[in-house]
């Protein structure tokens, strides 16, 4: 049997969270990751072109920034980046810094690069961050929703 780390991490909440008066509907707010990202990126190593396979999860936006690192690991996977994330949510939390908990991984092992190739990984990464936190979104109508439902993201002016 997989043991899953983030699974392991919710159950220890529930738990802990069975001594709380919180709403139940608060406390899974809590428990949930707001952003996962998982993206692939091209980085030229030497002579060839390696993708790089990397995670950021921000477990929690009630306080911002989200506080956490970028972990380099040929291991990295998204189970474990989710459980990490979740876990400084909740240090922060106990110790009251006013953060929200993230976590980052790249899925490479740092120990076969040299400093400036992991520079480049990790400028590359930030790079691809910051297209899918800062990117402008275009709302548009999908399947069951309406050109109002459209109309209705923050700062964005459709008429209907």
């Amino acid at each position: 049997m997989e043991y899953k780390f983030f699974e392991a991490v919710e159950k220890s909440f529930d738990k802990a969270a069975k001594h709380t008066s919180w709403d139940p509907g608060i406390l899974e707010q809590i428990k949930q990751c707001n952003a996962v990202y998982r993206m692939f990126f091209p980085v030229k190593i030497g002579d060839k072109i390696e993708v790089i396979k990397a995670y950021r999860v921000q477990h929690s936006h009630h306080k911002t920034p989200c506080k956490g690192g970028i972990r380099f690991a040929p291991s990295v996977n998204l189970d474990e980046v989710m459980a990490l994330a979740a876990l400084m949510t909740f240090k922060c939390a106990i110790v009251n810094v006013p953060f929200g908990g993230a976590k980052g991984g790249i899925s490479i092992d740092p120990k076969k690069y040299t400093p400036y190739e992991l520079e480049k990984i990790t400028r590359r990464y930030t790079s691809e961050l910051i297209k899918r936190i800062l990117s402008d979104p275009v709302p548009m109508c999908q399947l069951l929703t309406t050109a109002r439902a459209s109309a209705k993201w923050p700062g964005y002016s459709i008429p209907i």
